[in-house]
């Protein structure tokens, strides 16, 4: 869809969010939600989680939105770079590409930020499952798992970019320019 915005969830943007995680939770998780997921989804769960962790200038789990309009109509939680925590479209817009623009955006988030990613793990509902293993994912029942590689190159550049701004003294921007577009693989 040409008129979808994907960014880094806006703190001003938690209580929406939110109220979209506990829709689609509800509509299609029901029988899954506990005490831990309601606060899970709630706005103090959600800024609870964004605290800063050691790579100093992006938070410990990040939150993504896709917005149409600007309202939030996806949203993608990812905690330390490697687990998906969270991951709801809005039942209008699945089957359209969003969820799976959203988890492109991500990656390309982090590799943008020099963060080299091993793969993701996911505990994925019922629902759910069928759409993770489109993605490429792998495993035993709700235990899934998507293993990622760089060509052995790439890799050394990455690194070798962030070496240099570390030792520069520089704090990594949010965004590096283009750090190796099309150079991720997805292994299975």
């Amino acid at each position: 869809m040409d008129n979808v915005i994907i960014e880094v969830l806006k703190e001003n943007d938690i209580g929406e969010y939110s109220a979209l995680i506990n829709e689609v939770m509800n509509e299609f998780n029901k029988e899954e939600v506990d005490g831990f997921q309601i606060w899970f989804a709630s706005v103090e769960g959600i800024t609870e989680r964004r605290g800063y962790n050691n790579w100093g200038n992006i938070y410990a789990t990040l939150q993504f939105t896709a917005k149409i309009d600007g309202k939030i109509i996806g949203a993608l939680e990812i905690a330390d770079a490697n687990h998906i925590q969270s991951f709801f479209v809005r039942k209008e817009f699945q089957k359209m590409g969003i969820g799976r623009e959203l988890f492109n955006f991500s990656i390309k988030y982090f590799i943008d930020n020099g963060i080299i990613l091993n793969g993701f793990s996911v505990y994925a509902s019922n629902f759910a499952i069928n759409f993770y293993k489109k993605l490429g994912f792998m495993g035993d029942n709700k235990h899934l798992y998507l293993k990622m590689r760089y060509r052995r190159m790439d890799k050394a550049k990455l690194m070798y970019k962030f070496l240099l701004r570390r030792l520069a003294g520089l704090r990594l921007p949010y965004r590096w320019n283009k750090a190796l577009p099309g150079k991720l693989y997805i292994s299975s």
